[in-house]
């Protein structure tokens, strides 16, 4: 393994949704491959052997498992001594997913609730989709201004009637003042400022908890990995989850950092280095800073028009998503009002026909009544 290379594992143990052989999550693994993170994953069974070589734990969204005693015994000893531990949940929580994560979470001081949020203002196509923009000051929030929280569940964070000096919870994010659940019964209920992403501190290690493993997905540029801020928040999670700058011996001059690349520039750096031109992605990147430096003025000029471009085109987007889902909506409605006509149209024809016929028969009644014989 090189210098400062962090290992990831991810649990399949308990039939986890989250796989690194899945398609579904193509952008997120090659994400983790990219920043040179080493990723392993554990089949058959958490254990302090199989837990020894990996920085970081990953249990993405168990479903139809649960976890034993001595597992969960386990997994906290391991975060105790400086691992670090990333629970990805899914709409429901433990009672639709028939799993027991929350044996494991309320030791951490948090669990997971057994709903689904959404927004009736802030979303994105649907209200289940809600826009988070609330945050708190973290490292784990660091230019994260807005994600999707697609399909997920919400937080509740436990009051500690024995809080450990060697324990702090942080509330990262939370949903909006129009947020609303619905639990499995469709059961709606307001809950505004209600937390959608934790991190703990706990002795040595860390833990975050997120109940939305959509965040992961490649499947759609609205909600996935690629939307809005969702990679940037994603990327600090497994950054502050994997690396202490104390315990790394790390300085200003060699400080592991994660930033999102255009891709075209990836491909090209990624052939330079294959070609051994360069050593690594950090030799690479600090001759490319150095260069910088050099020609700063000027750069920054350049940059300044650049970010300006970016930004205009971050706000065309935004407005052009705005009114395909507005359009959506209208087109939603134009269809129900269709519908609604044509069934006003086929109720009045059928009333129309049943008067006919009752008339009819009202005038055969009264002929047959007159003694009038039936022709």
């Amino acid at each position: 393994m090189e210098q400062n290379q962090k290992s990831i594992c991810f649990d399949y143990s308990h039939n986890n949704r989250l796989q690194i052989e899945n398609t579904a999550y193509a952008d997120f693994i090659h994400f983790l491959f990219t920043s040179s993170y080493a990723v392993g994953k554990i089949t058959t069974g958490i254990t302090p052997d199989k837990l020894k070589s990996y920085n970081v734990l990953v249990l993405g969204s168990p479903f139809e498992s649960f976890f034993t005693p001595y597992e969960i015994e386990i997994i906290v000893e391991y975060v105790k001594k400086g691992g670090g531990l990333l629970v990805i949940h899914d709409d429901g929580g433990d009672e639709l997913n028939e799993t027991n994560v929350n044996e494991l979470t309320t030791i951490f001081g948090f669990k997971f609730n057994p709903d689904m949020l959404s927004d009736s203002m802030n979303y994105v196509r649907q209200q289940n989709r809600p826009i988070i923009t609330k945050f708190e000051k973290h490292y784990v929030t660091t230019e994260v201004e807005e994600f999707v929280h697609a399909s997920g569940c919400t937080i509740t964070v436990e009051e500690l009637l024995n809080a450990d000096k060697n324990m702090e919870i942080h509330i990262l994010a939370r949903s909006g003042l129009n947020a609303y659940t619905k639990n499995q019964k469709e059961e709606e209920k307001d809950n505004p400022n209600v937390p959608v992403l934790v991190s703990v501190n706990y002795f040595k290690g860390k833990v975050i908890g997120i109940g939305n493993l959509s965040i992961l997905s490649s499947l759609s540029s609205t909600y996935g990995f690629n939307a809005y801020d969702n990679n940037t928040l994603i990327s600090n999670i497994f950054n502050w989850l994997a690396f202490t700058l104390e315990s790394e011996g790390l300085s200003f001059e060699n400080k592991m950092v994660s930033v999102p690349l255009n891709y075209a520039l990836y491909i090209w750096m990624d052939n330079l280095i294959e070609k051994k031109e360069w050593q690594n992605f950090g030799d690479l990147m600090n001759f490319s800073l150095k260069h910088l430096k050099d020609h700063y003025d000027r750069a920054l000029e350049e940059s300044k028009i650049i970010r300006k471009q970016l930004q205009e085109l971050k706000k065309k987007q935004k407005k052009e998503a705005k009114e395909r889902a507005a359009n959506l909506d209208r087109e939603r409605k134009k269809s129900l009002e269709e519908i609604e006509d044509s069934l006003y149209d086929l109720l009045e024809e059928n009333q129309k026909r049943d008067k006919d016929a009752i008339k009819d028969i009202m005038t055969a009644l009264k002929k047959y009544d007159e003694g009038e014989p039936e022709k």
